[in-house]
């Protein structure tokens, strides 16, 4: 890396350092899969501090089956649907369908959901390769799972939708 700097800088003695209108290179960080199980541990340690047993097993990787390019993809696909769709809305893209293969991505964007009138917040990613599931990370905060972070009933029944949608966007986000 340090080489691409050298690169880029164009040194004068009689005007100190200028960059070129070429970008710096971007710091190498983890692979896009590392990322991926990254979120996944992540989501894990959320679900275990705030106690949100109630998702758990859904957690999954089955990371081997894709390439890190297509990795990559996913979690590009899944930072821009999550800036730019609406807050609680689930979507379904399909990454790449070939002759070959079928790459489909399933986004829940953070947001509040509703079960049979109850609200949750809720935030998933799930990735299906022909027909096989790749990677499926999610957190959900159902209201029975407030009880531990409010003092008493009141306040629980007093916590509207916009205090658990604030909460959930705080404290509940397995890509940081």
């Amino acid at each position: 890396m340090w080489e691409e700097l050298l690169k880029v800088q164009i040194t004068n003695n009689k005007q100190g350092i200028k960059t070129s209108q070429r970008k710096l290179p971007e710091p190498d960080d983890d692979n896009c899969k590392d990322t991926l199980k990254k979120w996944l541990a992540n989501a894990n340690q959320l679900i275990s501090k705030y106690e949100l047993d109630y998702m758990t097993n859904e957690n999954q990787d089955n990371l081997e089956i894709i390439t890190d390019e297509e990795a990559c993809k996913i979690i590009q696909i899944y930072n821009d649907t999550v800036k730019n769709e609406p807050s609680g809305k689930s979507r379904h893209i399909n990454i790449a369908n070939t002759d070959a293969y079928d790459l489909n991505m399933f986004v829940s964007t953070p947001g509040i959901y509703h079960f049979n009138s109850i609200p949750y917040f809720h935030r998933k990613i799930t990735v299906v390769k022909n027909w096989v599931t790749v990677y499926t990370c999610v957190i959900s905060m159902h209201k029975v799972d407030w009880h531990h972070l409010l003092e008493d009933y009141e306040e629980v029944i007093a916590w509207q939708e916009k205090d658990m949608l604030k909460f959930g966007r705080e404290f509940l986000d397995f890509t940081k």
